[in-house]
């Protein structure tokens, strides 16, 4: 990548703020969610899975005293059948957008890779300056820290053998 397409680096705690995006009037929340295309799947997507989240919360709970608890635990059971299909749903359907080339799904998706990106060399950045600081010298991977590398080493070192 060219340097001059790189976004700048910023020393630790000087990157400027993100913008905020505007918020959704109380009236025009729920037509935000229902517009459809790419943002109203996203916040669909997004607000079934903090549904989720709090009934599956709420479900781990009544395990604890399951003899108690035993029919807030099947209630919930059965209320989860509701959000879990609309999740595989929403998010099935970003996935079928995607792969049938719509240009709005591969445009976000591009965008949101771009992001990841920049993220990931920004960090790369930082490990670089830590390892020529000297502090640090080359050894041995954290197997509790980068156990996918480990992993991956230790079945290539396996298959060499």
């Amino acid at each position: 990548m060219a340097d001059d397409a790189r976004e700048p680096t910023y020393p630790a705690g000087a990157a400027p703020r993100r913008l905020r995006q505007p918020r959704v009037e109380r009236a025009g929340w729920r037509r935000g969610l229902l517009a459809g295309g790419t943002e109203g799947n996203e916040r669909l997507t997004v607000l079934t899975g903090l549904l989720l989240i709090v009934l599956l919360a709420v479900l781990g709970v009544t395990i604890i005293r399951i003899g108690q608890l035993l029919w807030l635990h099947l209630f919930l059971g059965l209320v989860l059948l509701g959000p879990v299909a609309l999740k595989l749903g929403s998010t099935g359907y970003r996935f079928a957008r995607y792969y049938t080339s719509d240009p709005a799904y591969r445009e976000k998706s591009l965008d949101l890779s771009h992001q990841i990106q920049m993220e990931d060399a920004g960090i790369c950045e930082q490990v670089q300056h830590g390892l020529a600081s000297g502090a640090f010298d080359v050894g041995r991977f954290s197997v509790k820290r980068e156990n996918a590398g480990y992993h991956f080493h230790k079945m290539l070192a396996n298959c060499l053998k």
